[in-house]
């Protein structure tokens, strides 16, 4: 399987996530895409309207489908050490170190739970795709995003548009473009505004 494009929305969750983090997942990713037996502890397929896998790296889940679209990223988050008290049957009330109460489940229903959300997640990103609502950004479009090029060349040649173009479609000189794509400047928040109006994205996809 090969790695070709990316949501929107994993592509957001990458951009916010500390580079060396988001480099490791990544990296984990192509691993997998490129030899599918190096991740098998880490990969889970997952059965909703169609076919999904979660590759599980540190504390990150990846939801992929099988045409090679990394969909969503979910955080998992840290583990708690709290206290326990027994409510009956198998299932236990946990009261965290800061009064917070939580409920336990046994491991497998929580693992079902766990993929039921993924699984909902996926379909609405997917059909957010199919309607319009969400884009896919090809791999080597994200992959440059990620690695630091400007963020306003990289959409906008994506979007097939010169410099000129965007300058006419954001109300801005086409000299002040480049010198944001050059970063010789960083572009005042309304021209990044427009900028982000003519390159259909939304302000945080630009800085």
């Amino acid at each position: 399987m090969k790695v070709v494009a990316c949501s929107q929305s994993a592509l957001k969750v990458l951009n916010r996530i500390p580079t060396n983090g988001s480099k490791r997942i990544r990296g984990e990713i192509e691993q997998y895409a490129a030899d599918p037996r190096s991740q098998a502890n880490n990969v889970k397929a997952l059965s909703g309207r169609r076919p999904f896998l979660r590759l599980r790296v540190g504390d990150w889940r990846i939801i992929l489908n099988d045409r090679g679209v990394v969909l969503d990223i979910i955080e998992v988050g840290p583990r708690a050490v709290a206290s326990t008290t027994r409510i009956g049957g198998h299932v236990q009330k946990i009261t965290t170190p800061n009064g917070e109460v939580l409920i336990v489940l046994a491991e497998a229903e929580y693992e079902r739970l766990i993929d039921e959300a993924d699984i909902a997640r996926a379909e609405k990103i997917v059909d957010d795709i199919e309607a319009g609502r969400e884009e896919l950004i090809p791999a080597e479009f994200a992959n440059r995003i990620l690695d630091g090029e400007n963020r306003v060349r990289v959409w906008r040649e994506f979007r097939a548009m010169s410099a000129r173009d965007l300058a006419a479609a954001a109300g801005l000189s086409a000299p002040y473009i480049s010198e944001i794509e050059s970063g010789k400047k960083e572009g005042s928040i309304s021209a990044m505004k427009k900028i982000a109006e003519a390159l259909k994205v939304d302000l945080d996809d630009l800085v």
